[in-house]
């Protein structure tokens, strides 16, 4: 299940939607140096593949990993706190 939340990071005050998990079929990986965002279809997958071994490189040279956290779009920092003016969702 994916889940997706409006925060406000704890160091720079930026507001913006953060995202985790997968839905329907995909695995949502971050970057772990820039917070880039990368979806994975499942039925791509060849046989019992580990996931993050048959991703390629992020752009700015970080791996995609189910660990990553969500980044700040702003300062790249992990560090958020639910928007209390915001909404969380959940997507199967």
């Amino acid at each position: 299940m994916g889940r997706r939340s409006d925060v406000i990071c704890t160091d720079c005050g930026e507001q913006y939607t953060a995202r985790w998990g997968g839905a329907f079929g995909q695995e949502l990986l971050h970057c772990e140096d820039c917070g880039a965002e990368l979806a994975v279809d499942r039925c791509e997958l060849p046989g019992c593949a580990d996931l993050e071994s048959v991703v390629q490189a992020c752009t700015c040279g970080g791996r995609f990993t189910q660990a990553a956290l969500p980044r700040c779009p702003s300062c790249r920092s992990t560090g958020h706190v639910p928007d209390p003016e915001g909404t969380t969702s959940y997507v199967h």
